[in-house]
């Protein structure tokens, strides 16, 4: 069954199976009318969230946009940076000035993408910062 992994089975008809295994599909008139029909329904798997840390930020980054550019494309060291750069920003100022401030980088950010990084840069890379970031889950 594993490599039917991620993959669910659903039964689509009813069989009466009485009769069907004594005599097989040879015998066609005592084959019930009703038929079974499997289909294979590909259910997407989850994706495993990796534990917060560089490598679940890195991962949040693949598919992040940051105004005109992808995250991605910045390779990991700057991509790193610009979070380690909004975590310390932070530390020294307020949630609603660091989003600001990131809105006014080149890439040209929106608000939300920008708002975005600082969350994931809170989350993963500095969560000692949490309480100062609003509506932020508290433990």
């Amino acid at each position: 069954m594993s490599g039917f992994r991620g993959a669910a089975w659903v039964a689509v008809g009813v069989l009466a199976l009485a009769g069907w295994a004594a005599t097989g599909m040879a015998n066609a008139e005592t084959t019930p009318s009703s038929a079974i029909v499997a289909a294979r329904v590909e259910a997407p798997l989850p994706s495993p969230t990796p534990a917060p840390g560089t490598g679940a930020y890195l991962t949040w980054a693949t598919t992040a946009s940051f105004g005109d550019i992808r995250l991605a494309l910045g390779g990991d060291d700057n991509v790193l940076g610009m979070g380690v750069s909004s975590c310390e920003m932070l530390a020294e100022s307020s949630f609603g000035s660091t989003v600001q401030y990131m809105t006014t980088l080149t890439s040209r950010p929106t608000m939300a993408e920008a708002e975005e990084l600082v969350r994931h840069a809170v989350t993963n890379l500095c969560p000692q910062h949490q309480s100062l970031v609003p509506g932020y889950p508290q433990a």
